[in-house]
């Protein structure tokens, strides 16, 4: 039994990224015998993905000095590991990702296959990543028998993709703007309360032979297909070969070399409204606006350069939602314009990755004013 973990959104705010490696350091009761983490970061507005990985528990891993050199590269992506060994040695090697052409990816499961078999020295997880790169999903699958939920990156396509079958569990949670997985459900409600905001959705489990493809230039682009191979029953046979396992005391992780995405036009950063594939991912339930509780007499909204706005105009922006995060604010929350149709809410504007990806100026956000007179009850005065 191995444990996944992870979250994705636009950019992840410091508390964001402190939910993951909490996430990360409750995953770990799941698996200790060695732990991996993905990042993926922009450089120059391509994506760029790296990882650490090491025979020990996400918690030593996590506060290594080679995990927090990622972390401070303000990550957009992170996917993280633990293992439990079932096929392999236990050692740095066979800790999760892998890396394998195109492929580098994590699984929990434990796998036999049909028509291949699992080379000494390398795991059941390697295998089939091997077998992903060189023939794609729905072939690799279908030499397959066993449990299996994916997480992995496709440099090649540019890509995050998640996948499971039936005998392994894998949940999502939305909350402002940023979607968390994990392998269980508790592990997301403990972040959910832990975290006191509303703004959570219900963990939802992820429909088993469901393939969610998140692209690495616009994560707010989401692709979800049905993938079922043909498969043949065959019974169970063992093509494990064990190694000697490894013994030896905790090293500093091996950080790998950064591996470029291949640049596509298709690629291409582009707004989310000029793309016509995909769903946009954001909060599961947006907030409605929610109406005033007094009559007002007088309403005055100002937004981009502190220019006036219809009070009809503003709440329809507003209800829109945030360019950084999708979250809807209201007439009176703290809200930043940088152009006349579009704003970021106070987080995302505190945040220079969200501020860059959006194409905002950050010497040209303007605080949004909003100012009404309402009428003091048992008196005909106004009162601002």
């Amino acid at each position: 039994m191995c444990g996944l973990y992870g979250a994705v959104s636009t950019a992840l705010a410091k508390e964001e990224v402190d939910n993951v490696i909490d996430l990360g350091t409750i995953t770990m009761l799941r698996g200790r015998h060695s732990s991996g983490l993905i990042s993926v970061s922009r450089h120059k507005a391509a994506p760029k993905i790296e990882w650490v990985k090491d025979r020990t528990n996400s918690a030593n891993l996590l506060g290594s000095k080679e995990a927090e050199d990622l972390l401070k590269k303000h990550p957009y992506i992170l996917a993280g590991h633990c293992r439990h060994a079932t096929v392999g040695a236990i050692n740095t090697a066979n800790a999760h990702p892998f890396h394998v052409g195109n492929i580098i990816g994590m699984h929990n499961g434990t796998l036999t296959f049909r028509d291949t078999k699992v080379p000494a020295g390398m795991t059941d997880s390697e295998h089939l990543f091997t077998l992903i790169n060189e023939r794609g999903l729905e072939d690799a699958l279908k030499d397959t028998f066993g449990a299996y939920a994916l997480i992995w990156v496709d440099t090649q396509k540019g890509t995050l993709n998640m996948i499971r079958n039936e005998q392994r569990t894998l949940y999502i949670m939305h909350g402002g703007g940023t979607t968390y997985w994990s392998s269980e459900y508790s592990f997301l409600g403990l972040i959910k309360h832990r975290g006191n905001n509303n703004n959570f959705s219900t963990p939802e489990a992820v429909k088993p032979h469901t393939l969610i493809q998140t692209s690495l230039t616009d994560v707010r682009r989401v692709n979800i297909s049905e993938v079922n191979p043909d498969k043949a029953v065959f019974s169970m046979k063992d093509h494990v070969v064990e190694d000697k396992k490894e013994t030896r005391p905790f090293k500093a992780p091996v950080t790998s070399t950064a591996v470029p995405v291949t640049k596509k036009e298709t690629l291409t950063l582009a707004p989310a409204a000029n793309q016509n594939t995909g769903t946009v991912m954001g909060p599961v339930k947006p907030r409605p606006v929610v109406p005033d509780k007094t009559t007002p007499i007088f309403k005055m909204y100002k937004g981009y350069r502190a220019l006036p706005m219809e009070w009809s105009k503003a709440r329809e922006i507003l209800e829109k939602g945030c360019a950084g995060c999708d979250r809807v604010a209201r007439m009176l929350s703290k809200v930043y314009f940088y152009n006349k149709e579009s704003f970021i809410c106070e987080t995302c504007a505190n945040i220079p990755a969200r501020v860059e990806y959006v194409g905002a100026n950050p010497n040209d956000l303007w605080l949004a004013e909003c100012t009404y007179a309402r009428v003091k009850e048992g008196t005909d005065a106004v009162q601002s």
